[in-house]
């Protein structure tokens, strides 16, 4: 039987497992992951006023070049999905676009084909985002991001060209923050995604003007079919595109919403008890080095009675003998019944009348 540790080291014991326990970190961790959600969602607010702000600057022009790219991109992309070969991306000053293919497209594939440069940026900028908050595979996501952009401007743009040039450009960006580390990684995302939904946002004043819009290609596909005039499909094809990316972007990032709220709402708040009071099942009385406490009684050696359980009224076999030979003459019982009641330090009844339990079968 083990030998109890003396009250005060007991008392250290449940200190250090109530303060470096796993509840006490998972709180510190819980509280450190909400700060950092809030700095995000700041992170975003920031983003905003910066781009609305600068929107006419140079410094934001190839951030918006960058969408318009990503922008050709899922028109080339859904393309190749409906069976045609992309053969060239291209992307201008005037932040116009053209996604070159050969091949015939069937009725759907066209259809999906011109409504996925809208509708695919506005999901593009929703994920980045919703990664970038969830704080969930942040590096994996920025890294897809950045080998798609990458494949799609080295094969598929003109060498040297505003297309290659800002593809291969933001690549190269991505590929720093991923190399220094998840925090930055994470603060990408939510800068990229910030802006790819504001600039999907923006785009609905676009369709105030239809005829310079994707919108107006469809409808003369439409025309072309015999489904009636191009004039009747535009405005519907607007307002149909209008909710779609409305829809993308507010559910995406309400799931994010969501996460964040479900996290904070987990997150254990910290006990106001005393460290006593929070050990629970994490108060394991443990030796630990170091030399006796003050006061305290010397170990004993493995298999050794206390040194005062003889006064209990039970005598022990000299070494070596056999528990078949002469029974051990008990010794005098105590003449005060306190005493004998009375358990050592570390030792309480229960204990000593199995004890006594396990001596008188030895007798027998």
């Amino acid at each position: 039987m083990t030998r109890p540790l003396h009250p005060r080291a007991r008392n250290r014991c449940r200190h250090r497992a109530w303060s470096e326990g796993p509840y006490f970190q998972f709180s510190k961790s819980a509280r450190a992951a909400d700060t950092f959600s809030v700095a995000r969602y700041y992170l975003i607010a920031v983003s905003f006023v910066a781009i609305a702000l600068g929107w006419d600057s140079l410094l934001i022009k190839p951030a918006r070049l960058l969408v318009v790219l990503v922008h050709e991109m899922w028109h080339g992309l859904s393309a190749m999905a409906g069976g045609v070969r992309l053969d060239t991306i291209r992307i201008h000053a005037d932040e116009s676009g053209e996604t070159l293919v050969t091949g015939h497209l069937q009725f759907l594939a066209f259809l999906l084909s011109v409504s996925a440069g809208y509708i695919g940026t506005a999901w593009t900028g929703a994920m980045l985002l919703r990664s970038g908050l969830q704080r969930s595979w942040e590096r994996t996501t920025l890294g897809i991001f950045t080998l798609l952009l990458f494949y799609m401007s080295y094969l598929f743009t003109d060498p040297g060209s505003t297309a290659y040039l800002t593809g291969l450009l933001t690549s190269l960006l991505a590929l720093v923050l991923l190399f220094l580390g998840r925090d930055a990684s994470g603060k990408g995302l939510v800068v990229l995604g910030s802006l790819f939904v504001f600039y999907s946002l923006f785009d609905l004043y676009d369709f105030q003007r239809p005829q310079a819009t994707d919108a107006a290609i469809l409808a003369r596909y439409l025309e072309s079919r015999g489904l009636q005039s191009a004039d009747a499909w535009i405005g519907p094809i607007s307002v149909a595109w209008t909710i779609c990316i409305v829809l993308v972007v507010a559910l995406t990032l309400r799931s994010a919403a969501l996460h964040g709220a479900s996290e904070s709402q987990s997150a254990p708040q910290e006990p106001a008890l005393s460290p006593d009071a929070g050990a629970g099942p994490t108060d394991i009385p443990t030796e630990t080095p170091g030399g006796p406490q003050p006061g305290a009684a010397p170990p004993s050696p493995p298999g050794a009675l206390p040194p005062d359980f003889a006064a209990q009224g039970v005598a022990t076999a000299p070494p070596g003998a056999s528990s078949q030979g002469t029974p051990a003459q008990p010794s005098p019982a105590p003449s005060n019944p306190s005493v004998a009641d009375a358990a050592p330090p570390g030792w309480n009844a229960d204990e000593l009348d199995e004890i006594r339990q396990m001596v008188a079968q030895m007798k027998k």
